[in-house]
This record gives structure tokens, C-alpha cells and sequence, in this order.
């Protein structure tokens, strides 16, 4: 987890581990609704089991610094995140839709 404005040593350590088994939880709803897994709705159980929890420790990290949480920043730094890759696939969803009319 980036540690944008912070200094290295009151930010989060990041675990590669974490983001591996959210892509596996992905890969595996993928492959349900390809028709060649089933049980789909585990790989979404385990996707937001896990986003929570990484969620849920930035805010009891901000928390434990004694500042409270800043909602506001908070919902700032997830809309710059999650905005930006949903701009870029738009931007190749459109792209595509007008090379093949």
C-alpha cells in the first residue's frame, strides 16, 4: 500500500500475498462464468473478504495514529484509485468499439 504523504515509517506494509489471492478470487469468478469452474460466488466472497480487510486496516492504522479518520480523504484517495482505472477502460472499450463498428 503506497504511502503517499506519509513518511516510510507509519505506513502500511505492503503484502504481495494479499493482492495474489484477490486475483485468484477474480480468475476463479472469471472462470465460472466461462462455464468451466463452479461455485463462482466463492471467488466473490473471497474478493471482498479481502478488500475489507485491506480497507478496514487503513482506517484502524489512521485511526491508531490519533488524528481520528478523515472520511473525506479517504473517499478522496479510493475515488482517485478506482476512477482512473475505470477512465483508462473506458478509454479502451471505446477505442476497440470504434476500430470494430
Amino acid at each position: 500500500m503506497a504511502a503517499e504523504g506519509r513518511d516510510q515509517q507509519t505506513a502500511i506494509r505492503h503484502m504481495p500475498g494479499l493482492d495474489g489471492l484477490r486475483g485468484v478470487a477474480v480468475a476463479g469468478v472469471v472462470l465460472y462464468h466461462l462455464g468451466y469452474l463452479t461455485g463462482g460466488y466463492l471467488g466473490v466472497d473471497a474478493f471482498f473478504v479481502l478488500s475489507g480487510f485491506l480497507i478496514t486496516s487503513l482506517l484502524v492504522h489512521e485511526w491508531g495514529r490519533g488524528r481520528g479518520i478523515g472520511l473525506r480523504a479517504f473517499w478522496a484517495r479510493r475515488a482517485r484509485r478506482l476512477l482512473a482505472h475505470s477512465c483508462r477502460r473506458a478509454s479502451r472499450a471505446r477505442g476497440r468499439s470504434a476500430r470494430h463498428p
